[in-house]
C-alpha cells in the first residue's frame, strides 16, 4: 500500500549506505556529523524489522568530517561485521553478536593509508567470500574524485570473520 510501517532517527549522524537485513533485523551503519559536545553521532542501531524497535546500539567514537560509510555492513556466522576510520592512518574493525550486540572481537590496522593527506577517508564495508571478509579504505579530494597522488589513494584489507586477523 507505500504506507509507511515505522521510522525511527539516527541525529547527528551522515552516510551513503544501505541497511543490512538478517534474522528479522534491520542494521543501519552511520558516519558522525558535526554532534554537539556531550551528545553521540555514528554507530550502528539494530532493529527489529517489523516493529522498529531499537534492540541494541554500538555508539563508534570517530573524527568527524574525517570518514564515512559507503556499504552496507556484513553479516557472518551471526555476528556483524564493521570497519570504520579512527584518524590518521588507522583503520578499526569488529564483529558483533547479532542477537545482542556483544563484542566478539575488535581489532585495529595502522598504517592502512598515509597519515599526512587530505581528502574524505571512505571506508567500504566490502564483502564476504571464500570465508575471507574485505573492506576497503580510500582518500577522496574536495571534488569527490579519488585521491591519485602518490601514497594517498586506497588500500583493501582482507581478514578473517571469527577473529579479525589480517
Amino acid at each position: 500500500t507505500g504506507e509507511v510501517l515505522w521510522r525511527d532517527r539516527h541525529p547527528y549522524t551522515n552516510s551513503w549506505a544501505a541497511p543490512t537485513f538478517a534474522a528479522g533485523k534491520l542494521l543501519v551503519f552511520r558516519g558522525n556529523s558535526a554532534a554537539p559536545k556531550g551528545k553521540e553521532g555514528g554507530g550502528i542501531w539494530c532493529h527489529d524489522a517489523r516493529t522498529g524497535k531499537l534492540l541494541w546500539r554500538k555508539s563508534r567514537p570517530v573524527p568527524t568530517g574525517q570518514y564515512a560509510f559507503s556499504a552496507s555492513l556484513v553479516v557472518h556466522d551471526n555476528t556483524v561485521l564493521a570497519c570504520w576510520h579512527v584518524g590518521k592512518d588507522v583503520l578499526e574493525a569488529a564483529a558483533y553478536r547479532l542477537a545482542d550486540g556483544e563484542t566478539v572481537w575488535t581489532r585495529r590496522y595502522p598504517q592502512v593509508l598515509p597519515a599526512e593527506g587530505t581528502g574524505e577517508v571512505h571506508v567500504s564495508q566490502g564483502c564476504l567470500g571464500g570465508g575471507v571478509w574485505y573492506c576497503s579504505i580510500s582518500r577522496t579530494g574536495r571534488s569527490g574524485k579519488v585521491v591519485k597522488e602518490q601514497g594517498q589513494g586506497g588500500a583493501t584489507l582482507a581478514l578473517d570473520p571469527k577473529d579479525g586477523t589480517r
